[in-house]
């Protein structure tokens, strides 16, 4: 609700919100919200899954972003939203895993476009 407000009341006809799946649930947001923007209002797009963590446990920085499909997210659902608000849409892989970072830079590259085309051919 932040950044849309930012993005609205700032005055710059290029402000955009920049919407990542994790931060929208992990912060209490929904697919609704993202239903709800006005057209054109996304900006970029940041694909991760989520599995939600144990209640009551820490919160640690630069972890727990999953492939996407791999989570627990309406990863398709958020994505189909995103990409009516706006069609030009792109979206980068922001995964951040120790599985990813125990691998060599060509097998997580792999490991990545793997992911990604499994998910794809669901949306």
């Amino acid at each position: 609700h932040a950044a849309r407000e930012i993005a609205e009341t700032c005055g710059e006809p290029n402000c955009h919100v920049l919407l990542d799946p994790w931060h929208l649930v992990r912060s209490g947001g929904t697919l609704e919200d993202v239903v709800a923007l006005p057209a054109g209002m996304l900006g970029a797009y940041q694909l991760d899954d989520r599995t939600p963590p144990a209640p009551g446990a820490t919160y640690v920085p630069m972890t727990g972003r999953d492939l996407p499909g791999e989570g627990q997210l309406p990863l398709l659902d958020i994505t189909r939203a995103a990409l009516a608000n706006n069609p030009s849409l792109t979206a980068e892989v922001e995964v951040f895993s120790e599985e990813l970072r125990g691998l060599t830079i060509d097998a997580a590259a792999a490991r990545v476009a793997s992911a990604v085309a499994t998910w794809r051919a669901d949306l």
